[in-house]
This record gives structure tokens, C-alpha cells and sequence, in this order.
């Protein structure tokens, strides 16, 4: 998404790989305030305050505390125990969340399978990064999928504007990139179908 003209994800990994940077949503509309993210802990408290909510936003933010928690507490037999112990914690910062537990789940799998302090790091960011991608690939299909029912609706009134309700937070904020819901109307958009959203 662009913010002043210039392409913004509301979660990335801090330039020094020592934090995760993201985008505080509370004081949103009325400012924009980004938020350094520098330990689990950290992680845990961004998704309980909802700093970051929505269900994809909320799972990428699980896999990246992944890789947070492999940077503190490094790839020694003894961390093995904690790294489980801080995705269990992870966890537990919102029980209910579906895409939590799983994107923290296949994180840690893919931490444990490697062996030494600079394999597990890297296998934990590939695992955030791949579930970044994946959400975001997600609500692109879900786009690809949905401009299909608007350009029907479209024809149908004669290339008439299409009137669109969503009232979740299922946007871009929440999930990475282009939404669920928010989609196929920013596709339908992008390709000149003209479109008017409550």
C-alpha cells in the first residue's frame, strides 16, 4: 500500500535484523506511528494492546516473534526448551487466534529442524518471510477471485458504479497487503471499474 507515495506494509523486519517494525494501529487515522518491536515480550504486548490486529496481520506478527525469540535466546541444547517456552507464550497472547497459533507452529518447526545459532535464525526468517508472502499471495487470489463478481455486477448495470459495503477491519492493515474483503474492490479499482465503498 502506498503512505505519502511510498509502498508501506504495516509489519518488516528492522534494517539491523535486530527488531520488527510496525504500525501501531490505535492512533490511527490520526497519526501514523511505527513501533519498534526488540523482544517477544514486545511481540506478546503489541498483540494483546492491538497494536497490530486483524487475523493475517496477527499470524505474521507470531512468525516474526519467532524469529525474535531465536535472536535472544540463541541454538544451544538448553534453548531448545526456551524457544518452545516463548511460542507457547506467543501463543497465549491471543488464544483464539487461529492464524496465530498456526504461523507460530510452522515457524518453530522450521527453527527446531536446523541445527547451529546462524541456521536456526535464518530458518526462522524464511518461515516469517514465507508466511508474509503466503498471506499476502492469499488476499491477492481472494482479489483476482472477487474483481470478478464486481465486473459482473458492473455490466450489469451497464459499466454503472458498484456499490460496495465492508465495515471489518479487513484491509491492508490487517492483513499485509490488499485485504480480504478490500481486494477486489482495490482491483476493480486498479482496473477502471468504477467503484463507491461505505
Amino acid at each position: 500500500m502506498k503512505v505519502d507515495g511510498r509502498d508501506m506494509r504495516p509489519i518488516w523486519l528492522g534494517p539491523d535484523g535486530q527488531s520488527i517494525k510496525v504500525i501501531d494501529q490505535r492512533p490511527l487515522p490520526h497519526e501514523l506511528v511505527v513501533a519498534d518491536l526488540r523482544s517477544v515480550a514486545d511481540v506478546i504486548m503489541a498483540i494483546r494492546e492491538m497494536m497490530v490486529r486483524g487475523a493475517p496481520l496477527i499470524g505474521v506478527a507470531g512468525a516474526w516473534g519467532v524469529y525474535m525469540a531465536v535472536l535472544r535466546i540463541g541454538a544451544d541444547e538448553a534453548g531448545e526448551d526456551a524457544l518452545i517456552g516463548e511460542c507457547t507464550r506467543l501463543k497465549m497472547a491471543r488464544p483464539t487466534a487461529v492464524n496465530l497459533m498456526w504461523a507460530v507452529d510452522a515457524a518453530l518447526v522450521d527453527a527446531l529442524a536446523a541445527k547451529g545459532f546462524d541456521a536456526r535464525l535464518a530458518a526462522a526468517r524464511a518461515a516469517a518471510e514465507k508466511i508474509t508472502e503466503m498471506e499476502v499471495d492469499n488476499c491477492r487470489r481472494i482479489g483476482e477471485h472477487g474483481v470478478a463478481l464486481v465486473r459482473e455486477i458492473a455490466e450489469a448495470k451497464d459499466r454503472g458504479k458498484v456499490n460496495i459495503l465492508t465495515h471489518c477491519n479487513a484491509g491492508w492493515l490487517a492483513c499485509v497487503e490488499y485485504g480480504t474483503a478490500t481486494a477486489p474492490i482495490y482491483m476493480a479499482h486498479e482496473t477502471g471499474i468504477p467503484v463507491h465503498v461505505w
